[in-house]
């Protein structure tokens, strides 16, 4: 999962990004609404938790549909976030997440994996991204898994 925060107040965004960091979700900062734009355009993001009075456009100009009255609860904004299935939930009902890869990564993965050669090394966790896969089972180390 990744989100971006949109907050002008330094210490209170960081304080944010550390403490989904925490919750293992990816969290990016931007200090106003333009530097907002430029990261939505260029990352794909699950949510972004903003600040409504931030400089132009504000938070309102950025479509925000909730929101929490500052301060917050950090668990409270991750209440509904479950990162571990990469699943999502809002008034009971699931919302679909992006593909946290872009094809760039796909087609450098592809390329580091054919150099390589065979035996394959690079392997795909569906949903979950990259992985060196090295026959060697972790909690059986004198054998190997399938």
């Amino acid at each position: 999962m990744r989100v971006l925060i949109v907050e002008d107040e330094s210490y209170l965004a960081e304080a944010i990004r550390d403490g989904l960091r925490l919750e293992a979700i990816a969290a990016d900062i931007a200090c106003d609404g333009e530097c907002a734009w430029e990261l939505l355009v260029l990352n794909s993001y699950d949510l972004a938790v903003l600040d409504r009075d931030i400089p132009a456009p504000s938070g309102f100009g950025i479509g925000a549909d909730d929101h929490l009255t500052k301060p917050f609860d950090l668990r409270e904004a991750v209440l509904r976030l479950d990162p571990f299935c990469r699943e999502v939930f809002r008034d009971g009902r699931h919302v679909a997440l992006t593909d946290p890869f872009t094809n760039a990564v796909r087609i450098t993965v592809s390329a580091l994996g054919k150099r390589l050669g065979q035996p394959w090394l690079i392997a795909t966790e569906p949903g979950v991204g990259y992985r060196i896969d090295t026959g060697i089972d972790p909690v059986h180390p004198g054998g190997t898994h399938e």
